[in-house]
């Protein structure tokens, strides 16, 4: 995976490349180094308030073609993340299902 920088460290970089995602709204700046910044939109109460801002990226929230494709993750790395989430995900899912099981068990056991 490529490393993360700041919109400031950017400064003086050479660009080799961008994406954007449509979904997301933001964009991926790569740089030599194998460095990128993530930039997206701050949206304000009214419109036009609108102002571009310097994020951090979220991986889950970008779009994994675009990943992919601005070489940030390799194929696998992103599968490999992607696992982990999942998995991640199933375990809390399957913690919250016990507890409301335990609580729905002890309800009917009360009658």
């Amino acid at each position: 995976m490529k490393k993360e920088i700041t919109d400031k460290e950017a400064i003086g970089r050479t660009i080799t490349g961008f994406v954007y995602s449509y979904t997301s709204g933001r964009m991926i700046i790569t740089f030599n180094g194998d460095t990128f910044t993530t930039f997206g939109i701050k949206r304000g109460y009214e419109s036009g308030d609108e102002e571009i801002i310097s994020e951090k990226l979220d991986l889950f929230d970008f779009g994994d073609d675009e990943l992919v494709k601005a070489d940030i993750l390799s194929k696998d790395e992103l599968e490999e993340k992607l696992t982990k989430r999942d998995r991640q995900w199933k375990q809390q899912r399957e913690a919250q299902e016990f507890v409301e099981y335990k609580r729905l068990k002890a309800k009917w056991e009360e009658k």
